[in-house]
């Protein structure tokens, strides 16, 4: 019989991999997020750590990182909302729950930057070299050693001091009629006093996105007065929507 620690070993082996690749081991959104959930949750019983899912989702949403009202892809819709036209966006929820895993104590990670060294990288990315669409080998040669990377669609970089949040350079696979598939610098993520104000879009991402306009938001209150009114809607017709302006771009100036 396997003793605990031999299982403990061999559930974290799981937990890196899904978190490294996890297209290789999950399709579907809404059941990654469960299973790097279980997966958390079953290491930290054999540890006695009493955590559930439901610690991990309410920690995700007092950050912004998760809807409240769904509890089955609430990362995966945060990231919908902010590039909608990604074909998968199991990178970008393993790159959240990668910050969890570590801070549990459980994630393999490659480099730690020092204090300065990380706050250097960030006020590189604050005044703009990383600005534009840059491909993964332009981009890397301009990096350290990433701490951790998923799929090289997502360079995560992390402090030692452990409060401090993380960086990420979002390299997403993407189709245009014109190129095709591309894989480039869209987004980064970088420490700020609020999730959203520390997601910016590079140039290239900002033209591909216009910051989820391209999936506007739903007027209901609308929606429902003309449902109300006895207005049928037909096949294929428009909904009302909400008018939404793209978020002026940090650098901008820079394009």
């Amino acid at each position: 019989m396997k003793s605990s620690e031999e299982i403990k070993s061999m559930l974290i082996s799981r937990l890196n991999s899904t978190l490294k690749r996890p297209r290789m081991w999950i399709t579907c959104n809404s059941d990654l997020e469960m299973q790097l959930r279980s997966l958390l949750c079953d290491i930290s019983y054999i540890d006695d750590i009493e955590l559930t899912a439901r610690d991990i989702i309410n920690k995700l949403i007092l950050e912004e990182l998760y809807y409240p009202t769904n509890v089955i892809n609430g990362v995966t819709n945060i990231f919908k909302n902010l590039v909608p036209d990604i074909v998968n966006y199991s990178e970008y929820i393993c790159s959240v729950y990668a910050r969890e895993v570590y801070k549990a104590g459980y994630l393999e990670v490659d480099n730690i930057l020092t204090v300065d060294e990380f706050e250097n990288l960030k006020q590189r990315i604050i005044g703009g070299e990383f600005s534009k669409g840059y491909d993964l080998d332009k981009l890397t040669k301009k990096l350290p050693t990433p701490s951790f990377v998923i799929k090289n669609t997502i360079l995560c970089y992390l402090s030692e001091n452990s409060n401090e949040q993380w960086i990420y350079f979002d390299l997403p696979s993407f189709y245009t009629e014109e190129k095709g598939y591309e894989t480039i610098l869209l987004s980064i993520r970088f420490p700020a006093k609020t999730f959203e104000s520390g997601f910016e879009l590079t140039k290239e991402g900002y033209e591909h996105t216009k910051r989820g306009i391209s999936r506007p938001k739903c007027d209901m209150d609308t929606i429902m007065k003309q449902w109300n009114e006895g207005r049928k809607f037909i096949p294929n017709e428009s909904m009302p929507t909400i008018k939404e302006n793209p978020k002026e771009s940090l650098w901008k100036h820079l394009w």
